[in-house]
């Protein structure tokens, strides 16, 4: 607290040596500690948080108590060390990444021949991993089922898209058991709902999930042929697991089939193995090789088109024409209008037989690329 009096003229001369002796006192017993800064102004009365004595003409003090030892600052603890943050449990893997996603693992890479015990029956299979395969990816899996009397092996060579892979792939490429087709009996698939091939795909998914990181949500499955009425079939039993199929030279569910599914489709109209046409398209003339008026047989490739286009809803009059990398004729179209989602491209020559066409393995890989990205 400070007192302001004002001195008489009289005065002033012994007050202000008083108060120069005083001064000099004063700041000889100053506490310890307190500095200019901690004290009020003298001119301007102000407060602040320290303790200050204001010396002014004509005031006398009292005798300064002696000043008090400082008590001794408290020697300050230690600071704790904190404790290290422990490290967190590991997250489980998201619903559509696979089990072995994030577990160190070093599965078999490469193109491995492999066998699995299906019901008791020991499949057959190849399986194609690449050579860097990490944990840390979820790779995009892939199925490709061979044609009638053909193999697992003549299929990948033939049209395994996997040089087309435009991220982390692992191919599956399963072998069928013999099937009777018109009095013949070769390497096949069964189509029946009951299907012994029906749980050869359910375990070698399992297995592969179990195995390898895998995105669930990028399941896809391409067939030739018989193995492409397999996809199909897999397409309308399998739908949950599947997101897109590509069938070259095939045809359409042989069973009713209320889903929907995107899907990439080729054909020849000269293809007198699995038909296109039954009769020639609106009334007009024969064409060359085709089932020309076979009323006997089924228009296999015509219906597997119509199939997907009704039933995922796009709208069979607007479409996009689409022109293969390293053709010149647009013999492809995207329909995709009220259902962008799941849209269906429909790939027609006039010629090739039973042959897929040379670009089908390098579209097939980037129609499941857009539906991977939503496309």
């Amino acid at each position: 607290m400070s007192f302001k009096t004002r001195p008489s003229i009289s005065s002033l001369g012994s007050s202000l040596l008083l108060s120069f002796i005083l001064a000099a006192s004063l700041t000889a017993c100053k506490v310890p500690g307190e500095g200019a800064e901690g004290g009020a102004s003298a001119s301007g009365g102000g407060s602040s948080s320290g303790t200050s004595t204001s010396v002014l003409p004509g005031v006398t003090l009292p005798s300064a108590s002696p000043s008090p030892s400082p008590s001794p600052s408290p020697s300050p603890s230690p600071s704790a060390s904190p404790s290290p943050s422990p490290s967190p449990s590991p997250s489980p893997a998201p619903t559509n990444y696979s089990a072995a996603c994030g577990i160190p693992a070093n599965p078999s890479t490469g193109v491995l021949d492999r066998t699995i015990t299906v019901q008791g029956t020991n499949r057959q299979y190849l399986l194609s991993v690449p050579a860097n395969y990490s944990p840390n990816t979820q790779y995009r899996l892939v199925f490709g089922f061979h044609g009638f009397s053909w193999s697992r092996d003549t299929f990948r060579n033939n049209f395994g898209n996997e040089q087309h892979a435009t991220v982390p792939t692992i191919f599956v490429y399963p072998q069928g058991l013999n099937v009777n087709v018109g009095g013949m009996t070769s390497y096949g698939w069964d189509l029946a709902s009951n299907s012994r091939d029906f749980p050869f795909f359910d375990d070698l998914y399992t297995y592969v999930g179990q195995t390898y990181c895998i995105n669930r949500d990028q399941v896809f499955v391409h067939g030739n042929s018989m193995g492409g009425f397999f996809s199909n079939h897999l397409a309308c039993y399998r739908n949950s697991v599947i997101r897109a199929i590509a069938t070259t030279s095939a045809g359409n569910p042989s069973v009713g089939c209320n889903v929907t599914m995107p899907v990439w489709a080729s054909h020849s109209v000269d293809d007198t193995t699995v038909c296109y046409y039954n009769q020639p398209p609106a009334g007009g003339p024969a064409i060359p090789g085709a089932c020309n008026n076979a009323s006997s047989v089924t228009a296999w490739g015509l219906d597997n088109f119509n199939h997907w286009i009704a039933q995922n809803g796009c709208n069979s009059s607007t479409f996009t024409d689409v022109s293969p990398a390293g053709t010149a004729a647009n013999t492809c179209r995207r329909f995709a209008t009220n259902c962008s989602t799941r849209p269906v491209v429909r790939c027609l020559m006039n010629t090739g037989g039973h042959w897929p066409p040379s670009y089908a393995p390098r579209e097939i890989s980037l129609f499941f690329d857009g539906i991977a990205s939503g496309q």
